[in-house]
C-alpha cells in the first residue's frame, strides 16, 4: 500500500501507536516502526467489510504483538558523547581575581579600609561571576576572605580606645 492518504483507525488502534511512539522514544528505527505498524493497520481497516474494522484492528495488534514486544526489538541510540573534561588550567578571570586578593592582604595591612574594600570586591567576582566551577575557585575566595578579616582585624585596632586624651582639642562647629 503507498502511503498517500491516511485512513482513520478506530481509537484502539490510536491508543496502541500512541503507547507504542512513547516506547520507541529512544530508539533510532521509531519512525520506520511506526509506519509499518500505522500501515499495517491501515490494511486491515480498509480489508475489513463495514461495521467489522474495530474486529479487524484487533486481530492486527493480536498478530503484531505487544507494545513492549515491538519496542523490544528496536535498536536503542547511542548515548550522547561524554562532555570534554574542563581543563584544571584556571582561565584569565580566575587568574586576575587571585592576583586581587594577593594585593588585598598588605593593602588590609597598611589601608584596612581600602584592603578590605577590595578583597569584599574580589569575593563577590569571584562567587558571582565565576560561576563555572566552584570548587575550583578556592583559592581566591580563601585569600580575599583573609584579606577582608585582617581589614577589619586593623581597622579596629587603629581605633582609638576610650575618651580623647585631655589636652587635644576637639573639632568645634561654629554657630
Amino acid at each position: 500500500m503507498s502511503y498517500t492518504q491516511r485512513v482513520e483507525l478506530p481509537e484502539l488502534a490510536e491508543s496502541y501507536l500512541q503507547e507504542l511512539t512513547f516506547a520507541l522514544r529512544n530508539t533510532t528505527e521509531r519512525d520506520g516502526v511506526l509506519y509499518e505498524v500505522r500501515s499495517h493497520l491501515e490494511q486491515a481497516v480498509l480489508a475489513a467489510p463495514p461495521g467489522q474494522q474495530e474486529t479487524a484492528v484487533r486481530a492486527a495488534l493480536d498478530q503484531l504483538g505487544t507494545v513492549e514486544q515491538i519496542a523490544g526489538t528496536a535498536t536503542p541510540q547511542p548515548a550522547p558523547a561524554e562532555p570534554e573534561e574542563v581543563s584544571p588550567r584556571p582561565g584569565m578571570a580566575y587568574t586576575i581575581g587571585l592576583i586581587l586578593a594577593i594585593i588585598a592582604v598588605p593593602a588590609a595591612f597598611l589601608v584596612p579600609v581600602v584592603g578590605a574594600a577590595l578583597a569584599l570586591a574580589v569575593l563577590g567576582w569571584v562567587v558571582f561571576g565565576l560561576r563555572g566551577n566552584r570548587k575550583d575557585n578556592w583559592a581566591p575566595i580563601a585569600v580575599a576572605s583573609a584579606a577582608v578579616i585582617i581589614g577589619i582585624l586593623m581597622f579596629t585596632l587603629q581605633m582609638p580606645a576610650g575618651p580623647a586624651p585631655a589636652g587635644v582639642p576637639l573639632p568645634v562647629i561654629a554657630d
